[in-house]
């Protein structure tokens, strides 16, 4: 009932047979002063909008620091023959949930930009232009994760084992034992686990290549349509432009993770730090995850209250055109 309530106002307010009734029948007093009443109640609402955009920056700034600081700690570390494969498979369950985050995003940029079609909202246009950021924010994190794994060295696969000594044919000699070294070891672990997180993001963003190859070839196929609306092609040219600068950036990002050399400044970490370093990782997912739900219900609350308010200016503007016509026609 709530979400028909404007509608019916507006019908009843601006219906023929409103219109249709003795003047002495409508009560002019109460329309005009109902004006200023709806104006009142739009600004109350407005500020109620602004409160929920503020408490939902204030949650993002908070959740994308989180976020830098998980990134960059997992950037500055490698793994230790002692820690094997744990800060690793970390960077690599960090970029998985990144890459989540990234799909989430667009999935919601979807919905913003069907409901922009239908309303040309500039509020909207801001929020895909955010959601835009966000996208792109996360892949440079992915991107940074991956250029900091530790890549394949030169290294020697046998090392000393002691020897012993024995006399034969009136001299002495001297026989060295040889085993695979840890060293060598780590280093396999450190190739094997490049390899796969790097094919891993090289077919993710030639995937996504692909992708705004074949959106952008679409756009330029609509935009010959004569028939589009000023405000269609208007989208239209807003949109291909988005993409082919995000198909710019992508190529720019492929072309990092292909070339990416040896990582700088990346300190090796004991077993025991890395374990910490585990807990500490899934506190902080946790606390995201509890933070994100928030600004997932908050943003829904905000759309909601966007959508009253679009009501409620419309349901004003219904009335004005009303009382004017009937000024014009009753002076």
């Amino acid at each position: 009932m709530k979400t028909l309530a404007p509608f019916v106002i507006v019908v009843s307010f601006c219906s023929p047979f409103a219109f249709g009734q003795d003047e002495q029948a409508i009560d002019m007093e109460a329309r005009r002063k109902s004006i200023p009443a709806l104006e009142k109640r739009i600004d109350e609402r407005s500020e109620r909008l602004k409160v929920l955009a503020a408490d939902i920056i204030r949650l993002d700034k908070r959740v994308e620091s989180q976020i830098d600081q998980i990134v960059n700690k997992l950037a500055s570390i490698k793994d230790s023959q002692s820690s094997g494969r744990k800060v690793s498979q970390l960077k690599m369950q960090a970029m998985e949930g990144l890459g989540k985050s990234a799909q989430r995003l667009q999935s919601r940029r979807s919905e913003v930009l069907r409901e922009l079609k239908k309303t040309g909202s500039e509020g909207l246009k801001e929020e895909i232009d955010t959601l835009d950021k966000l996208t792109e924010t996360r892949v440079e994190q992915i991107v940074k994760i991956s250029n900091s794994f530790t890549q394949d060295e030169d290294v020697k696969k046998y090392e000393s084992d002691g020897g012993y000594e024995y006399y034969s044919g009136g001299s002495f000699w001297y026989v060295e034992n040889e085993r695979i070294s840890e060293e060598w070891k780590q280093n396999r672990r450190d190739k094997s686990m490049d390899k796969k997180q790097r094919d891993a993001m090289e077919g993710a963003l030639k995937k996504s290549i692909t992708r705004y190859e074949s959106l952008i070839a679409g756009m330029k196929d609509k935009l010959e349509n004569r028939d589009l609306s000023p405000e269609d092609k208007e989208l239209i040219q807003s949109e291909l432009q988005r993409h082919e600068e995000t198909l710019l950036a992508r190529k720019s990002q492929l072309t990092q993770v292909m070339t990416a050399g040896k990582p700088d400044n990346t300190s090796a970490v004991g077993k025991e730090a890395a374990n910490d370093l585990e807990e500490a990782f899934n506190e902080a997912v946790s606390d995201l995850r509890d933070d994100l739900n928030t600004i997932r219900r908050k943003y829904q609350e905000f759309r909601t209250e966007r959508s009253k308010l679009s009501d409620l200016q419309e349901n004003l503007e219904a009335r004005k055109k009303w009382l004017e016509e009937h000024d014009k026609t009753n002076p």
